[in-house]
């Protein structure tokens, strides 16, 4: 669905070859540009938009909803259109395909290994036409770079890094106090450069189940 400023925008001609380069060769819709040929599914978006996307979620709501479709019905074009929708409030998302190899729905240590491998912040679009840095580290990563950009400028690095902790500290609230507490200290172990925790803790939010022995 395209908004009244996109209508506007001119495509530049690469970013236009690599979205008919993808509708015609996979037929699959291009992680950009779905927009530009995307109709009759304003009212469903905009259920999902206000319904759960300004507010019942960012006030810390969940939900879930199916979508049923046949092969080639236009499911993945419809949870690309609430991906980008979703981004406009500034959410992570994560798009996965379930199968009974890869990411059996019944096992669900391996259905959260495929989510956290594949979460994405905002990307613009010639990031999700060339490939782009996905996963939980990339958005941890680029949730410090974003910070670290706001405040380096105004402070002296002692009080960045108070700065910067005081931020860790705030993030949440989560249910799971591990989870905050990783999400934390990686945040930290970012700003005061420990390499090898941030590995570790990575290696956990992963799913990877680091040796017991090496967590404090």
């Amino acid at each position: 669905m395209v908004n009244e400023a996109e209508k506007n925008i001119e495509i530049e001609p690469h970013l236009a070859k690599k979205i008919i380069e993808s509708v015609g060769g996979s037929g699959n819709p291009p992680e950009y540009g779905f927009q530009y040929f995307t109709v009759g599914l304003d009212d469903y978006l905009k259920t999902i938009d206000e319904e759960y996307l300004k507010s019942f979620i960012k006030e810390g709501g969940s939900t879930f909803k199916m979508v049923v479709g046949i092969y080639g019905g236009g499911k993945t074009h419809f949870l690309y259109c609430i991906r980008e929708n979703a981004w406009k409030y500034n959410y992570i998302t994560s798009y996965i395909e379930l199968s009974p190899e890869q990411t059996p729905f019944h096992k669900l240590d391996m259905v959260y290994r495929a989510i956290a491998a594949n979460l994405i912040y905002t990307q613009t679009p010639d990031e999700l036409l060339s490939g782009y840095e996905r996963g939980i580290e990339a958005v941890i990563k680029a949730l410090y770079n974003r910070k670290y950009m706001e405040i380096s400028d105004k402070l002296s690095p002692d009080v960045v890094l108070q700065e910067l902790n005081r931020y860790a500290s705030s993030i949440g609230p989560y249910e799971s106090t591990s989870f905050r507490n990783a999400i934390k200290e990686s945040l930290l172990s970012l700003a005061e450069k420990r390499d090898d925790d941030f590995t570790l803790i990575m290696q956990w939010l992963k799913g990877e189940n680091p040796p017991k022995s090496m967590l404090k």
